[in-house]
């Protein structure tokens, strides 16, 4: 039964246009995963909501070529279209959903010295 709900889920969350602003109630546990051992400060709600309303879709090549992975993250969990998301907030700027999906902070989103943000357009 729960592999026919996570099939439905991915299948739902793959028919889905890819406008950003359709995210509903947020929850993280802003618990830090620190693989580098930076000593990372956690992140508040809002910033994990700024990347997710003002975030872009990226796919991997755009990803490697302008954006940084930190090594520190928490794990949430986001309401869309009705169903609940979970992913990953890496403090690069970047949300890695558990489906594969890729949202990144990049133009529009990185302006006011935003703290988490590692997006580089490049030349």
């Amino acid at each position: 039964m729960r592999y026919l709900f996570t099939l439905a889920l991915l299948v739902m969350c793959e028919c889905r246009a890819n406008d950003v602003g359709r995210f509903g109630s947020i929850g993280a546990d802003l618990v830090v995963s620190d693989l580098n051992h930076y000593q990372c400060t956690a992140p508040n709600l809002a910033d994990i909501r700024r990347v997710l309303d003002k975030g872009q879709w990226v796919d991997p090549q755009n990803l490697h070529n302008h954006y940084a992975s930190t090594g520190c993250s928490v794990k949430g969990q986001v309401m869309q279209g009705g169903q609940i998301r979970s992913f990953t907030f890496d403090f690069g700027g970047i949300v890695y959903f558990d489906d594969g999906e890729v949202l990144a902070c990049g133009k529009g989103c990185c302006n006011d010295h935003f703290a988490f943000c590692s997006f580089d357009p490049g030349p």
